[in-house]
């Protein structure tokens, strides 16, 4: 919360995704919550490219995005923490 709060102040659009369902695959979360809530910031913000953050499982979830369904290459860039790559 400490970091978003850094980035909306400096005038960047934050959103934040939960994964669903919680205890499904990483495809089946990228191409339900994830996709869903990128196609509704895209439609929102008119964004070009977007950053993709994400901690533990969401670093997964946001690399397999960036890897297999960004169709519209909107993804510019991926940050994870405590990924377990």
């Amino acid at each position: 919360l400490w970091f978003s709060k850094q980035l909306a102040t400096a005038g960047y659009p934050i959103f934040m995704v939960n994964l669903h369902p919680s205890l499904g695959s990483i495809q089946e979360i990228t191409s339900g919550s994830l996709s869903d809530k990128i196609d509704q910031i895209q439609k929102l913000t008119n964004c070009q490219e977007i950053i993709l953050i994400g901690h533990s499982m969401g670093g997964l979830v946001s690399s397999y995005y960036a890897e297999y369904l960004d169709d519209y290459s909107l993804v510019h860039t991926i940050i994870t923490i405590g990924t377990p790559y």
